[in-house]
C-alpha cells in the first residue's frame, strides 16, 4: 500500500527514499520535497530513537509548549493573587459567603475569557484594597 507524500502528494513508493513524520500526521515524505539527500534520510532510518517531524507537526508542538507556558504564567499569577485575597480575607470580618463571592468576582474579572485574556482588568491590585476598605 503507497501513500501520499506531505508535500508533493504522489504515492511515495516502497523503493522510494523518504522519511516518515514522527507527529500526529504521520505521513510520509520524499526526501526530495523535504531537502533532504538520500544520505540523510538513511541516516535517520538507521537511529531508532531518532524522530524526525514535518514542519506542521512542529508548528503544532510549537503552539502548544507557548499555550502551555501561557497556562503555567497564568497558575503562578493566579497563586499570588490568590494569596492576596486570603490575606485580605483573613484579616477582615468577612463570613464564608462573602469570601466565597470575592474570590468568585476576582475569578470572574481576571481570568482568560473565550477570545483571550481579558480586555478590561483595572488589576486586581485595586480590586483587594477595595475589599480591604470595604471590611477592615
Amino acid at each position: 500500500m503507497y501513500e501520499d507524500c506531505g508535500i508533493c502528494n504522489a504515492k511515495v513508493k516502497q523503493n522510494d527514499t523518504s522519511v516518515i513524520c514522527s507527529g500526529l500526521c504521520g505521513k510520509p515524505y520524499h526526501n526530495r520535497c523535504i531537502n533532504l539527500t538520500a544520505k540523510d534520510c538513511q541516516f535517520i532510518l538507521s537511529l531508532n530513537n531518532l524522530k524526525w517531524f514535518c514542519e506542521n507537526c512542529l508548528l503544532s508542538f510549537n503552539n502548544y509548549f507557548e499555550m502551555n507556558k501561557k497556562v503555567e504564567d497564568l497558575k503562578k499569577t493566579m497563586n499570588v493573587e490568590m494569596n492576596k485575597i486570603y490575606t485580605a480575607i483573613k484579616g477582615s470580618q468577612l463570613d464564608q459567603k462573602s469570601a466565597q463571592k470575592t474570590f468568585a468576582e476576582w475569578v470572574s474579572y481576571n481570568m482568560p475569557n473565550r477570545r483571550g485574556y481579558n480586555q478590561n482588568q483595572k488589576g486586581s491590585d485595586q480590586k483587594i484594597k477595595e475589599l480591604q476598605r470595604r471590611n477592615p
